[in-house]
C-alpha cells in the first residue's frame, strides 16, 4: 500500500514537472520538433495539425467513455444505498 502511494506521488511529481516545462517552453519545443522533421514546411504543418487533432480526439473519446461508464455505474447506486427510502415511497 505504502509502495503504491509513494509510486503515485513520484509519478505525479514527474507529470507536473514535465507539464511545467511543456507549458513554459512549448513554442521552442515545437520549433525544435519542426527542425527534426525532414519534410517541407507545408507537410510539417499538415503532420503537426493531424497529430494535434488525433491527440484531441483521443482525449475527448476517453473522457466521453469515462462519463458514460460513470453514469452507468452510478445510476443504480441510490436504490442500493437507500433501499428503505425507495420502498417506503412506493
Amino acid at each position: 500500500m505504502l509502495k503504491n502511494l509513494f509510486r503515485f506521488f513520484v509519478n505525479l511529481f514527474i507529470l507536473l514537472f514535465a507539464l511545467f516545462f511543456v507549458f513554459r517552453d512549448g513554442e521552442s519545443i515545437l520549433r525544435a520538433l519542426r527542425h527534426l522533421i525532414p519534410f517541407e514546411k507545408n507537410i510539417q504543418d499538415q503532420m503537426l495539425k493531424e497529430s494535434r487533432d488525433l491527440i484531441f480526439a483521443s482525449v475527448a473519446v476517453a473522457l466521453l467513455i469515462a462519463a458514460i461508464q460513470g453514469f452507468w455505474v452510478a445510476r443504480p447506486l441510490p436504490s442500493r444505498a437507500f433501499p428503505r427510502l425507495f420502498s417506503w415511497a412506493s
